[in-house]
């Protein structure tokens, strides 16, 4: 990847939930526009990091479904800045700015990567370690992934405009993880694990049905 790549995509899917005799159809579709639209240096605590790229996601999206008769249906427009320096295996910074179209609804989650002088050598493997399963999931999410040392992790579960529902947990150990999360009393929807510790940050979606 490099400064002013970009890509253009769409995308469309459905998932049918059911539960006690009911099923309910719900759909996404929408179109993401990826675009490596900054170059420079970066600033932030304790750090300048030189020669870092900034990637920013522009993805517009609609969640349709008929809930007892009911047509719901929202429309979301989300972007996300991500910045990534060669060498460091997680992203430095993410902004994530949420909008619903016509809703109202607003949200801005800002990330980054609380680290010092660091290794690569000495950097996670979560991200390429990382399952969620089963996925969908209906009373139980596993989580399980490889952490290379001992620094905290903070595991989080976010809704689909990015807002933190709940701390899923906050493991210290190193080695393979794995982490039971009861998911029976969710609303039924979209969501996203965010695994996030002192040098590394990735986040996964799941279904709950």
């Amino acid at each position: 990847v490099h400064y002013t790549d970009s890509f253009t995509d769409a995308y469309a899917g459905a998932i049918t939930y059911t539960n006690t005799g009911i099923t309910i159809n719900a759909y996404q579709s929408g179109t993401v526009k990826v675009v490596c639209d900054g170059y420079g240096a970066l600033n932030l605590p304790g750090t300048v990091d030189t020669g870092v790229l900034r990637m920013h996601s522009s993805q517009v999206f609609t969640d349709s479904a008929n809930v007892f008769g009911i047509d719901t249906i929202a429309t979301f427009q989300l972007n996300t800045y991500t910045w990534y320096l060669k060498g460091y295996h997680a992203p430095l910074m993410t902004i994530l700015i949420s909008d619903q179209i016509g809703g109202g609804l607003h949200t801005k989650t800002v990330s980054y990567a609380k680290r010092n002088t660091v290794s690569v050598e000495t950097i996670s493997n979560i991200g390429q370690s990382l399952l969620l399963y089963p996925n969908p999931a209906t009373d139980e999410l596993n989580i399980r992934f490889e952490a290379a040392n001992n620094n905290n992790i903070h595991i989080s579960l976010l809704d689909v405009t990015g807002r933190e529902i709940t701390t899923i947990a906050t493991p210290s150990m190193k080695g393979i993880q794995e982490i039971n999360y009861n998911t029976s009393t969710l609303p039924k929807g979209l969501y996203f694990v965010r695994l996030q510790s002192a040098e590394d940050m990735v986040t996964r979606k799941v279904v709950i049905q």
